[in-house]
């Protein structure tokens, strides 16, 4: 179970209201559950394809910078030269991992 931590109030026509007090009841759930269900169900897809698409933005900016194949041993060569941006060689020989 994730740890909530925003807040908000929500404001609920009394026929609406009725509705959702019976239902959580019936589930043995709060009614602040039931709308964080929904809010899940109605929005995740849209969620999970910002994602997806940043995810895929990355993966091309990576592409960008380090061509595009990364399989084989091109992928060890390219991973020492993001070491080596990162950390710098001196660096890395110090640590005897080049």
């Amino acid at each position: 179970m994730c740890m909530l931590t925003k807040r908000t109030n929500i404001l609920f026509e009394e026929q609406s209201w009725k509705k959702l007090t019976t239902l959580a009841r019936s589930r043995g759930t709060s009614v602040g559950e039931l709308v964080r269900q929904a809010v899940n169900k109605e929005y995740s897809d849209s969620i999970r394809q910002e994602q997806v698409k940043q995810a895929v933005e990355n993966i091309n900016k990576f592409r960008e910078k380090y061509g595009q194949d990364v399989g084989g041993e091109d992928s060890v060569k390219i991973i020492r030269r993001m070491r080596e941006e990162r950390y710098g060689k001196a660096h890395l020989r110090r640590l005897g991992s080049y």
